[in-house]
């Protein structure tokens, strides 16, 4: 992350809902002197929030048009939601201040195994095959953080770092702090499952209600799983110009 101290206008995109709205406020409250905006498909937002933060309804995935630019944009889990991740950077250059600094906090599916013990028949990763499959019918490559450090360059930005991160899913890690990580990040998924699936795996993959029942309750038995280890990738690529 870039030195946060001399941001004065910050802004956080989205365009699907999750838990990043907190993200937001919990940032506008640690820099009081910053100004922060997020964006959403849907004014969820609540309505007590810090008087340096505020919410706006936009999809990051369309023209921006934004009448100010800023010293730091910051991305969190909007891969679902980018199909041309190549403009969505462009646009990101054309919105910074200079010297302003792009973060680009993503994931990427399918799931994966170090250690072999879930395999790709097992509920949980086939769930994130499928996601990878519906995603890749509709024009939205889930592995597109693979390339992000590439796009960047090629667009002008220069100091670029990038790391990846391993996010356990379930009780299986052995480590206290692993083991809390991991059944934190279980829930989350387990709670959203049915939500951030119906649409992907009925309407795209053709599954029947039925189908989808039964499928989406193995699943989350499988996200329990502590015989099982598998994890879910972040992809960090901070960027500054």
């Amino acid at each position: 992350m870039g030195p946060v101290v001399s941001y004065s206008l910050i802004i956080l995109l989205k365009c699907e809902v999750n838990k990043s709205t907190a993200w937001a406020i919990d940032f506008a409250d640690t820099h009081p002197n910053c100004e922060v905006l997020g964006t959403d498909l849907s004014p969820i937002q609540p309505s007590k929030v810090p008087p340096n933060c505020s919410f706006m309804v936009d999809d990051a995935g369309k023209d921006w048009a934004f009448d100010r630019k800023f010293d730091y944009i910051h991305t969190r889990s909007i891969t679902s939601g980018i199909r041309d991740w190549d403009r969505f950077i462009e646009q990101a250059f054309e919105n910074l201040t200079p010297g302003g600094w792009l973060e680009l906090q993503e994931l990427h599916f399918p799931i994966e195994c170090d250690d072999g013990t879930a395999t790709k028949d097992t509920p949980l990763m086939k769930w994130s095959y499928e996601i990878y499959d519906a995603a890749k019918t509709v024009g939205i490559d889930t592995l597109a953080s693979f390339k992000h450090i590439e796009r960047l360059r090629k667009t002008g930005f220069v100091k670029t770092e990038e790391s990846y991160s391993k996010w356990p899913i379930g009780p299986w890690p052995k480590g206290r702090k692993e083991k809390k990580m991991g059944a934190m990040i279980a829930k989350d998924l387990a709670d959203n499952l049915r939500g951030v699936s119906q649409k992907m795996l009925m309407q795209i993959l053709g599954k029947s209600q039925e189908e989808f029942d039964t499928f989406i309750t193995q699943v989350r038995d499988d996200i329990f799983n502590p015989k099982v280890s598998k994890d879910c990738r972040s992809c960090g690529a901070p960027e500054v110009s």
